[in-house]
């Protein structure tokens, strides 16, 4: 056996001291990513809110009645405000017999409802994420009434 060997064997506390520092660092690490994701969360909040005010400051409505701010996550809050009845009354009919909308019919029932971001912008933001448009559009059938839930930021 070479010296180092022995010198291993003969000191098994010196592994748990590593162990111990490397899963220290490694909790730290966590901590410092769970305070991060926590931050994050946070701005998306207040992204949130403060489009809600904004929206009420221009005369709106009410939040959950009159309009609703989605929240697109990275790609920040999306508003959409309650549109003609028509636009329900198609998509509906697109889904007539239980099919899923196509995304040509989800795009055009919420894109004349969406009041924020800029309309150039919503359609690159559906071209990147087009799972955001289905996700307006089920606040937005929230708006209409069909749906019970008006509890924000769920969409």
């Amino acid at each position: 056996m070479s010296d180092d060997a022995k010198t291993e064997a003969a000191s098994p506390a010196a592994a748990p001291t590593d162990l111990q520092k490397r899963l220290h660092e490694a909790r730290q690490r966590k901590i410092a990513r769970d305070q991060a994701a926590q931050e994050e969360v946070e701005r998306h909040e207040l992204a949130v809110l403060e489009l809600e005010e904004k929206l009420e400051a221009e005369g709106l409505g009410r939040c959950g009645t009159d309009f609703i701010v989605v929240d697109g996550g990275a790609e920040g809050p999306i508003g959409i405000k309650l549109g003609p009845s028509l636009l329900y009354t198609r998509f509906q009919a697109a889904m007539a017999g239980g099919k899923d909308p196509r995304p040509e019919d989800v795009f055009a029932y919420v894109f004349p409802c969406v009041c924020y971001p800029k309309p150039d912008a919503f359609k690159a933001l559906n071209e990147k994420r087009p799972h955001l448009t289905m996700r307006c559009a089920n606040a937005l059938t929230v708006l209409f009434g069909a749906k019970e839930d008006t509890t924000r930021s769920k969409h």
